[in-house]
This record gives C-alpha cells, sequence and structure tokens, in this order.
C-alpha cells in the first residue's frame, strides 16, 4: 500500500497550521506593537515556569545555532525528544492571563540535556555529512551559506525542497556547475537591493536549481554544512525554556 500521500497530508497540514501561527504573531505585532517590542528585546535564555498537570517535571527548550534549530521536550527521566517547529509551538503557546509559577528543580538539569543532545546531534551530522573539499573558494563559500538560510528555516522550504538545495551545496563543493555559484551569488546581491520575501526568494533559487541535474547525487550526503561558520557561530545558544509542575 502506497502511503506517501499520508505524509504529504501531515506535511500540508503543519505548513497550514505554521501558516495560522505566524498570522496570530503578525496580528499580535499590529495590535501590541509595544509589547511585542517588549518580548522581542527579551534577553536570550529566557526561560518560566507553568503549571500543567499532563507535563509535570518535563521541559521545553528551543535551542539555536547559525546552522540549525532545535526544539527538545525534556521528559521526567531526561530522556529527550525532538520536536518540528509546530510541534514546539503547541506546547509553547500560552494563555495571556496564565501566571508564572516558580521552576521546578528538574529545570537546569533538563536544559542541560537538551543542549547536550543538540551538541551530539551536531557531532552525527558532522560525521556523517561532512565533503573533504580544502580548496573551496569565497563566492563558492557565499553561495552555500546563501542555501543555507533556507536550509536552515523551519517551515519555508518543503522537505523536498530542502533535499534539493543540500544537491545544490553537493555540486557547489565540487564545482560541479561553474554557472550556479555564479547565479546564487548575483541573486544574493540583488536580494540586497529588491528586498524580496523570503518566499519570492525562495521561489528564485529554486528557479536557478532547476536548470542544472543534480540527479546524480540522489542518495549521497550532503556537505559540511559548517563551512564558513566560525567556533562561536556553531555554538548552541539557549533562546527560550519552560518547565512544568503540577497544581499544587
Amino acid at each position: 500500500m502506497d502511503n506517501f500521500g499520508l505524509f504529504d497530508k501531515d506535511m500540508e497540514e503543519e505548513k497550514d497550521e505554521s501558516l495560522a501561527l505566524l498570522m496570530e504573531l503578525r496580528k499580535f505585532r499590529q495590535q501590541n506593537p509595544e509589547r511585542f517590542r517588549e518580548i522581542r528585546n527579551l534577553p536570550l535564555r529566557a526561560r518560566a515556569g507553568r503549571k500543567d498537570k499532563l507535563r509535570d517535571q518535563t521541559t521545553i527548550s528551543f535551542v539555536r545555532n547559525r546552522r540549525r534549530d532545535g526544539f527538545y521536550y525534556v521528559h521526567p527521566d531526561k530522556t529527550v525528544e525532538e520536536l518540528s517547529f509546530v510541534e514546539a509551538a503547541r506546547i509553547f503557546h500560552a494563555n495571556a492571563k496564565e501566571k508564572n509559577v516558580p521552576l521546578p528543580e528538574c529545570h537546569h538539569d533538563q536544559v542541560n540535556a537538551a543542549v547536550d543532545h543538540y551538541h551530539e546531534t551536531l557531532k552525527s551530522e558532522a560525521v556523517r555529512d561532512q565533503i573533504v573539499d580544502n580548496q573551496i573558494g569565497p563566492n563558492e563559500r557565499k553561495a552555500l551559506q546563501f542555501l543555507n538560510i533556507f536550509i536552515a528555516h523551519p517551515t519555508l522550504a518543503s522537505a523536498e525542497e530542502k533535499t534539493h538545495l543540500k544537491h545544490a551545496q553537493i555540486a557547489l563543493r565540487k564545482a560541479a556547475f561553474g554557472k550556479l555559484q555564479r547565479d546564487l551569488v548575483k541573486l544574493e546581491k540583488a536580494q540586497k537591493k529588491d528586498k524580496l520575501k523570503p518566499a519570492a526568494l525562495l521561489d528564485k533559487i529554486l528557479e536557478i536549481l532547476s536548470r542544472y541535474d543534480f540527479s546524480s547525487y540522489d542518495g549521497e550526503s550532503a556537505e559540511d554544512l559548517n563551512a564558513g561558520l566560525s567556533a562561536a557561530d556553531l555554538e548552541p545558544v539557549i533562546i527560550l525554556s519552560e518547565s512544568f509542575s503540577s497544581p499544587a
């Protein structure tokens, strides 16, 4: 039985829910500009305690660096579950009237477990995806970083589109198509003037990639996405964490 249609349906439902969340955020920003600015300017490592009987003694954390975003739900036994953007948003979503409560004792240990899991994921990806290439030029590097913006975005590109973007990165690292990096760098420079919306910019990137045949890279690992990023860029930062405890 072919189940691909079911996966496509799930993906579309997540896209719809993601769009609804972004529209809710846009509406909040329009109606509460001062409050939105206060929230946006909260310091990193913002944390909160919340009451939730069903999630008692658990923690959700948003961790990121310049390469990837990570949403992690840590169970009472410190097992870590990686979540999608939409799954995490469902848990982070709170009523404005909800009262903050003290952090449970498990908070710091569970946040550390999430960060450790993030580190292990990065190490695994580096081993899995590494392609040896010591002669990459500045334009290729700029094109790689340009593509990586859309690969790292949690919802903008579909899984299939991200695979296509990663195949393009392999081609760039192998210098398979001389014009590819020039086309991408040209678009990246033009974007600084035209200021296209991310979705429109992604469409233009995909239109460029459609001119090239990446079929030979099917099943091949993507290149080391750390290329061009410093150690500071790769160090994970805890953006937000919340721990839950049962109501007294």
